[in-house]
């Protein structure tokens, strides 16, 4: 459903859906185009689109546009990812957590269980568990992310963990990991 409101009539809903744009962007300006999600959150956006494409200088046109967000989960996946940082920069940790969850069910099905880039969305969304002291449930996922090849980075927040936990040999064994492969870059 596509809805028309005036920037002049409603600066509100500009300046909210503009930063939403640049963040997701890294740029905006007018006219501006947002994609929402039934909840009124923004997932894509831009400046101008032309109608088809190759009008106007652009290579891609709106319906184009509209084709391959329906087509492309990855690209939903990457832009709820951002919204999930928004939201816990926001302070809005239970809408922080449900965008995490669907960024990586949306990458599990996409790619499947075993492509790391499932690794990062595990790695996510357990570093966001851990963030609100949840460690049990933010452990495993960790683990899952460094099985599928993590990033050094998940070595040190299962490290962090099982120091809260009082675990400090494991700690020490992933911290000991995660300056290993550190050495290695």
């Amino acid at each position: 459903i596509a809805i028309k409101v005036d920037r002049e009539e409603r600066p509100d809903l500009d300046r909210a859906y503009m930063a939403a744009v640049q963040t997701l962007t890294g740029s905006g300006g007018w006219p501006l185009n947002v994609f929402l999600l039934p909840d009124g959150r923004p997932f894509f956006g831009g400046t101008y689109f032309p109608p088809r494409d190759g009008e106007r200088g652009r290579q891609k046109g709106l319906l184009t546009i509209v084709r391959e967000l329906g087509a492309d989960d990855l690209l939903v996946a990457q832009s709820l990812r951002t919204l999930g940082i928004i939201e816990v920069e926001l302070g809005d940790r239970d809408a922080a957590g449900a965008l995490f969850e669907r960024v990586l069910s949306i990458r599990e099905k996409a790619l499947g269980p075993d492509h790391p880039d499932v690794g990062d969305a595990l790695g996510n969304l357990g570093f966001f568990l851990m963030q609100q002291q949840r460690f049990d449930e933010a452990q495993p996922l960790l683990e899952r992310a460094v099985e599928k090849g993590g990033r050094p980075t998940h070595l040190y927040h299962l490290a962090e963990i099982c120091h809260a936990l009082k675990a400090d040999d494991k700690a020490r064994e992933y911290l000991d990991r995660a300056l290993a492969d550190d050495a290695e870059f």
